[in-house]
C-alpha cells in the first residue's frame, strides 16, 4: 500500500497497529527490544497481517508515530486557520504544548526522538526522517505559514523570507517545548511559563517585525 495512503488513511488494521505502538511508547517501552509479534499481539491481529502492510518494525513504528503526528497538526491547522489574531494563535500552540507534554503523549516521543533525547537504533531514525519528508514536513510549513500570514495581515511582520519566517517560528517554539519538558521532568528552571510566553512572542516580533 502507498506510503503516504498508510499515514493519511489507514485500514483499521493498520490502525490498530499503530495504537499498540502508541501505547508502548506511553508505558515506556524500550522499543531497542520491542518485536513485531508485540505489536500485533497488543492491536489483535497476525502477525502475517501486519507484513502485508508494512516491510518491517522500524516502518511499523515510525508510520504509527508520524500518523499520530499527523493527528496533532489536524489539531494545529484548525488553531492555524481560526479567527485569532498572530499573538493568539502562538498562545494557542503553547497551550496545545503544555497539553501534550503533560499527558507524555507519542508526538513528544518523536521529538525527542529527532532532538536525539533517546537511544534510538540508527535505523529507525533513517526511517523516520525518509517518511517525515514525504508525509510531515508539508503540513509542518503550511501551519507556520498560515500563523505568520495573520502578523503580516497585522503589520506586525515585515520578513518577507519563507525560510527565515519559518526558521523563527519554530525555533522560538522550541525553546518553549524544551522549557516544557524540563518542567515536567522537575528541572529547577529560574523562570516562570507566563514570562517565556511573553519572551517567545516578542522574540517572533523582533526577529520577523
Amino acid at each position: 500500500m502507498d506510503e503516504q495512503k498508510l499515514i493519511h488513511d489507514p485500514p483499521q488494521k493498520v490502525l490498530a497497529l499503530y495504537q499498540a505502538v502508541i501505547e508502548f511508547i506511553n508505558e515506556g517501552c524500550d522499543i531497542n527490544t520491542l518485536k513485531v509479534a508485540d505489536i500485533t499481539g497488543r492491536a489483535g491481529i497476525g502477525k502475517g497481517t501486519a507484513y502485508e502492510y508494512f516491510s518491517s518494525k522500524e516502518e511499523i513504528i515510525s508510520s504509527a508515530i508520524l500518523y499520530y503526528v499527523k493527528v496533532c497538526f489536524e489539531k494545529l491547522q484548525v488553531i492555524s486557520t481560526d479567527n485569532r489574531t498572530f499573538q493568539q494563535k502562538i498562545n494557542e500552540v503553547m497551550d496545545f504544548i503544555d497539553e501534550h507534554v503533560k499527558e507524555k503523549q507519542g508526538v513528544f516521543f518523536l521529538i525527542k526522538m529527532v532532538l536525539e533525547s533517546y537511544e534510538i537504533p540508527k535505523n529507525l531514525k533513517d526511517e523516520y526522517e525518509r517518511m517525515k519528508q514525504q508525509c510531515c514536513d508539508k503540513e509542518k510549513n503550511e501551519i507556520i505559514d498560515c500563523i505568520v500570514e495573520e502578523g503580516v495581515r497585522e503589520g506586525l511582520i515585515r520578513e518577507e523570507n519563507v525560510f527565515l519566517r519559518r526558521a523563527a517560528v519554530e525555533t522560538q517554539l522550541s525553546v518553549y517545548f524544551m522549557y516544557r519538558i524540563a518542567a515536567e521532568k522537575k528541572i529547577e528552571l529560574d523562570l516562570e511559563a507566563d514570562f517565556l510566553r511573553e519572551y517567545v512572542y516578542q522574540n517572533l516580533l523582533k526577529l520577523l517585525g
